[in-house]
Formats: structure tokens, sequence, C-alpha cells
């Protein structure tokens, strides 16, 4: 699941609520307008846009880890001198694994002021 401060930060509105579960692929939230969605994929895809463009330029890259013969995707975090974090981003699909990413960003950015 996303945050409510992520999404607001990655879609550049103030998203007064959100709800705890998707609905199908949709993220639905709530601004001023009233409610809304976003396709998780979209989403997903706008989160590494906005990593990307965040002062530091982050790139995420997602891959695939077989643990205990289970699948699960994980994303590594570069940053724009090729240095890379592993954050635990373990999840159970793609998406969840970029949202953990970029809100260890988030969170840097906050921490960093």
């Amino acid at each position: 699941m996303i945050s409510k401060e992520l999404l607001s930060e990655v879609i550049g509105v103030d998203v007064r609520y959100m709800s705890d579960e998707y609905d199908g692929n949709l993220v639905p939230y709530e601004t001023r307008e009233g409610w809304k969605t976003i396709n998780i994929y979209e989403l997903a895809h706008k989160c590494k846009e906005w990593a990307l463009g965040y002062e530091l330029g982050y790139e995420i890259e997602t891959k695939l880890y077989s643990i205990d013969g289970d699948i699960f995707p994980f994303a590594n975090i570069y940053y724009r001198n090729n240095k890379s974090k592993s954050v635990d981003t373990i999840t159970t699909t793609e998406p969840e694994a970029i949202f953990k990413a970029c809100q260890w960003i988030l969170e840097q950015k906050e921490n960093n002021g």
C-alpha cells in the first residue's frame, strides 16, 4: 500500500484520505475535488519518474528473487552517482516494491529537510 504522503508527492495533489484497500487494480483516494482512482501500474510508473526527478536522481530497478522456492519482487535504488542502496522492499507485487522504495526516498527527504 502506498502512503497518503507519498501519493500526494507523486501526483502533486493534496490527498485527504485513502482507502485501505485497492479496488482491483485501482487505488482510490480523496482530494478536495472528491474521490478519484489511479491504476496501480500507472502509479508505480509515476513513482519511478518521481524518484528519478527527485534532486538526487534516484533510479529504481525491480528484480525477482527466489526465497525458499517462492518468487518475490524486490527493488534496488540507484543514485545518480551509480552507488546503490538496498532497502527492504521484498513484497508480493512489483508495484508494492516500488512504493516501498519510494517511501524510503520520501523519508530521506523529510529527514534531511
